[in-house]
């Protein structure tokens, strides 16, 4: 159920570590391999895949943190700011994909491992039930109470009266002609 092994196929280039790159691509590297695992996650997100987005997850909050590392590592300079730059614009969308990606307890991996899969299947269904928004604790927002619409608003003038009896309203009332035709109109 849980394991180590990436599901994507990777080439040479993927498995070579920074070190072995050229200095100047360290950051760039570095930055290609935080897009993928988001986009990866964002997949797993979408999916409602529980298992492989817990591994997801784990493997962008260490790339996040490697990568920081790497380009806290860097000399002072233009590459140094742009890196990390371009790392905190990654990072806010990496932090809206974590923050609605599973995140198995602790207990739930140490039972996994030991070979009981009842918690992680239960934070499973618990994580699928929120995502797709049937196990959801909040209640639902109240709704607007209703209210009279104005005197002052269009929808409230009459042409008519309510009360069509002449004797209390003094005669026939003339219809209420808009002060400003242009407001009567439908937009076109």
């Amino acid at each position: 159920m849980i394991d180590d092994v990436p599901r994507t196929p990777r080439s040479d280039a993927d498995l070579a570590s920074p070190a072995d790159a050229v200095p100047g691509d360290v950051h760039s590297i570095a930055i290609a391999e935080i897009v993928r695992l988001i986009l990866e996650l964002t997949s797993m997100n979408a999916a409602i895949d529980y298992e492989n987005g817990a591994r997801v997850r784990c493997d962008l909050e260490h790339g996040l943190r490697e990568a920081q590392q790497t380009f806290d590592a860097l000399p002072d300079g233009p590459a140094r700011a742009e890196a990390l730059r371009r790392l905190d614009g990654l990072r806010i969308v990496a932090e809206r994909q974590l923050s609605i990606a599973p995140a198995p307890s602790a207990a739930a991996i140490t039972a996994a491992k030991a070979g009981d899969s009842s918690i992680w299947l239960d934070e499973a269904d618990e994580w699928a039930a929120e995502r797709l928004g049937h196990g959801s604790s909040w209640p639902p927002p109240p709704l607007r109470p209703r209210s009279e619409t104005r005197p002052d608003r269009p929808g409230a003038l009459r042409a008519e009266p309510l009360d069509t009896d002449p004797a209390t309203t003094g005669g026939t009332l003339a219809p209420v002609v808009p002060e400003d035709p242009a407001l009567d109109e439908e937009p076109r």
